[in-house]
């Protein structure tokens, strides 16, 4: 009689660990999940509100002018930034000129003429715009406005994150940018 009921005290004790073991196990991998996520809308939200003005975008690419560091009034391979979806990948880069460029390779482009996405694509990767992977596992992107030009202001995304022992989760910002002057 004493071993049946130390064998149902057992058993419920035991049980009782299982069932927080999983719980914990569960709240675990949803907070990893979410930090995953608030990371890379972090640093995608922080490069887009830090950036003057958008230059060109399309299904899978944004071009910011990043500041006037110099002073030209014209955007310069050093004041570029390319964020990307590559699909293939699912991975989200981002693309800067290296604080080592050398004067001679820091190209001042014409902001009304350039098409600043196809520049950077071509130069994407190179040594005088390497890449940077901000992220990974991102199955699906998509950023607005659809028809965006030099005088948009306010920058939507959304990105499908896929995890291993997760459900897909789709984040959402929309960030407005600093402009020219700082306003």
């Amino acid at each position: 009689m004493a071993l049946a009921i130390a064998a149902m005290i057992a058993l419920g004790v035991s049980s009782l660990l299982y069932g927080m073991a999983n719980g914990t196990k569960d709240r675990q991998e949803l907070r990893r999940r979410n930090a995953k996520a608030e990371v890379l809308a972090h640093r995608l939200d922080t490069a887009i509100r830090s950036s003057a003005m958008l230059l060109g975008r399309d299904g899978n690419a944004m071009v910011f002018w990043v500041s006037d560091a110099n002073g030209n009034e014209t955007p310069n391979l050093s004041e570029l930034l390319r964020i990307e979806w590559d699909p293939a990948t699912k991975e989200i880069r981002g693309y800067r000129a290296p604080s080592t460029l050398a004067p001679a390779a820091d190209i001042a482009y014409n902001a009304a003429t350039t098409d600043f996405l196809t520049v950077t694509a071509g130069l994407a990767g190179g040594a005088s715009f390497p890449r940077e992977t901000w992220g990974r596992g991102v199955q699906a992107w998509e950023s607005g406005p659809a028809a965006s030009s030099q005088g948009t202001r306010l920058v939507h995304y959304a990105m499908t994150l896929e995890f291993t022992d997760a459900a897909p989760a789709t984040v959402r910002s929309a960030v407005a940018l600093r402009g020219l002057n700082g306003f």
